[in-house]
């Protein structure tokens, strides 16, 4: 009650006394009242403590008050961008909440809001953020604005239905694919931009049995991370196909493999995947790199819960996915 009073007349070192003497408030309703009645340094005091002592869901952040509302829900009801007050609160909620969903040990001073904020506010507001911090992504390299992208597309599950090339049902190719010849499927991905699927498709092929197949399974299928061409072949198949999904007939040269992967490949396949081509991640500046991890975070996520609908026989998945956590894929990210 005391705790309350002094959040209600913005009091900031009486709320740090109460929060030092009495933590447990902490496992309160605070941080919503904070939200609400509170200002953005009150509330950054009570969230830096929570995520200090790691009180449970996100430092406070998730837990449902009476009317079903956390205190990012409120922020987030609450915001107005022509209101900084209210501005500042819905960032450093969002900045705890990202801390907590990426493993995060600390917050990072220099995590940028605009990614912080992917998947954790309505798209309404993360064009506004989009527009207000433009300045913390605008200089990054082209490498990172891809990843930014796709950690835009994915939570907003645009793109979530991969289309892919023609060509990848096309026997000729499938087979190439197959065989390892990966000149031949350079030389036909060649031809596609100038001839039709069935043009490439009379073509002499050598006969190998890919029923109800297409090539990105083939290779998938075949991929040795021993064998160059297999690596090589896999990586052109997903490089094409990710191309495709963003409506371009070929893949930009500066698009790191492993980020064109996610959402193609099983998790296991893309783990390898990112050491394999870990030098195309070391041209990314630092805020590509973030971008990255959270597209490799929310992959995860979906994947840990598209696996246990599966387990549950809710939803059949279409491809097999391997209960493994891509931590590891984080972790080797190079700074």
């Amino acid at each position: 009650h005391y705790a309350s009073i002094a959040v209600e007349q913005k009091n900031v070192c009486t709320v740090q006394l109460f929060i030092e003497r009495f933590p447990s408030i902490l496992n309160s309703n605070i941080l919503a009242f904070a939200c609400t009645h509170g200002t953005a340094e009150i509330v950054e005091k009570i969230l830096s403590a929570g995520f200090r002592r790691n009180i449970g869901k996100a430092a406070g952040l998730f837990l449902k008050m009476n009317n079903k509302e956390d205190a990012l829900d409120i922020a987030i009801r609450q915001y107005d961008e022509s209101d900084d007050e209210r501005r500042h609160t819905l960032v450093t909620c969002v900045q705890y909440a990202n801390a907590v969903k990426m493993g995060m040990p600390a917050l990072d001073p220099g995590y940028p809001v605009t990614i912080a904020a992917i998947g954790l506010v309505p798209r309404r507001i993360l064009g506004s953020l989009l527009k207000l911090y433009a300045h913390e992504v605008e200089n990054t390299n082209q490498s990172g604005k891809h990843a930014i992208v796709k950690a835009i597309q994915m939570s907003m599950k645009e793109n979530q239905y991969h289309t892919l090339p023609s060509i990848f049902k096309s026997e000729n190719f499938i087979n190439a694919c197959g065989s390892g010849k990966i000149e031949l499927v350079h030389q036909l991905l060649k031809k596609r931009v100038q001839h039709s699927t069935e043009e490439l498709s009379s073509e002499h092929s050598e006969n190998f049995s890919y029923k109800e197949r297409n090539a990105l399974d083939v290779a998938i299928d075949l991929f040795d991370k021993k064998d160059n061409s297999r690596c090589e072949i896999l990586r052109t198949c997903i490089q094409y196909a990710n191309a495709a999904n963003l409506g371009k007939k070929s893949p930009s040269s500066n698009y790191p493999t492993i980020l064109a992967a996610v959402g193609l490949v099983p998790t296991q396949t893309l783990l390898i995947i990112g050491k394999q081509y870990r030098h195309e991640i070391r041209k990314m500046d630092c805020t590509g790199k973030f971008a990255l991890k959270k597209v490799l975070r929310m992959a995860e996520e979906e994947t840990t819960y598209a696996t246990r609908l599966d387990v549950r026989c809710q939803y059949p998945l279409s491809i097999s996915i391997k209960r493994v956590k891509l931590s590891s894929s984080l972790e080797t990210i190079p700074q």
